[in-house]
């Protein structure tokens, strides 16, 4: 498929006349993100863990985020990397809308097998938090690497460790969590070059773990609104907490100046390069 299936809507969004299937992500998920992102020690610490490896594993030609929400990382890509045209691809119409109040400049409603990413020049995708959503990981991105030339470089997170699992996982649409062998087996599996797999937020699994993976074993699920509530509410900090996740994630980024990768964490950043089709 090409632009020219496209229609640009009164919003600015890229859109086609053709539906498309359910997501794995709650209805209310984009909003509720818009709501906290430019506040969260979480995603503000993401964006800079991100903007260092695509700082040190570069990519030639475009940048396209794949599943990318709200805009909060396009937008930040698009400001700290000048030379790359961002292009925003969303399945969720409300996560493209606001990502039009960021400002980010090419929004696409379509899944990721409608747009052009050769006619785009598309060198590097962002998968940031985005696979654990998908049930058959392998075949996707099988998908997105027959969709691209050769030598293009995808950035992906995703959530770390099983035993971390609890309702709010649930709540999110997630399949699975990873961990760096899971990571590399998937390489494996999806026929890319593994470049680099860590983790970052190595200050959070022990929290997760106390406050929602072990009350989950105990009580099952919860009302998902309340893991709504519960997990907007991990995103806001005062003043002093805001002090100490700011050291904490300092001396994250220094350990990436360092020594090169962070050993566990809560989530695990992966970059992969497609190889020849």
């Amino acid at each position: 498929m090409t632009d020219a299936s496209l229609v640009k809507d009164k919003n600015g969004i890229y859109v086609s006349r053709e539906g498309f299937g359910a997501i794995s992500y709650p209805d209310a998920g984009n909003d509720e993100c818009f709501d906290i992102e430019k506040d969260s020690f979480w995603f503000t610490h993401r964006n800079e863990v991100i903007k260092k490896l695509m700082t040190r594993y570069p990519h030639e030609g475009n940048f396209a985020d794949i599943g990318g929400g709200n805009g909060y990382q396009a937008d930040f890509i698009q400001r700290n990397f000048k030379d790359k045209e961002v292009f925003l691809i969303e399945p969720g119409y409300a996560g493209c809308l606001n990502a039009t109040k960021y400002g980010v400049a090419n929004v696409y409603n379509i899944p990721f097998q409608r747009f052009d990413f050769e006619g785009h020049q598309i060198g590097g995708i962002g998968l940031f938090d985005v696979v654990e959503h998908i049930e058959n990981d392998v075949e996707f991105l099988r998908e997105i690497a027959a969709a691209c030339r050769p030598g293009t470089v995808v950035y992906m997170t995703v959530p770390a460790y099983k035993l971390l699992w609890s309702d709010a996982d649930d709540y999110a649409g997630h399949y699975k969590r990873y961990n760096t062998p899971a990571i590399k087996s998937l390489a494996k599996k999806a026929g890319l070059g593994l470049l680099y797999s860590g983790y970052f937020m190595s200050y959070l699994p022990a929290p997760i773990f106390l406050a929602r993976s072990l009350p989950y074993r105990f009580r099952g699920k919860r009302d998902f609104k309340v893991i709504a509530h519960e997990s907007t509410g991990n995103h806001k900090s005062g003043a002093v907490s805001r002090m100490i996740l700011k050291v904490f994630n300092a001396t994250e980024i220094g350990l990436l100046d360092t020594v090169g990768r962070i050993p566990f964490g809560s989530s695990c950043l992966a970059i992969f390069k497609t190889g020849n089709r």
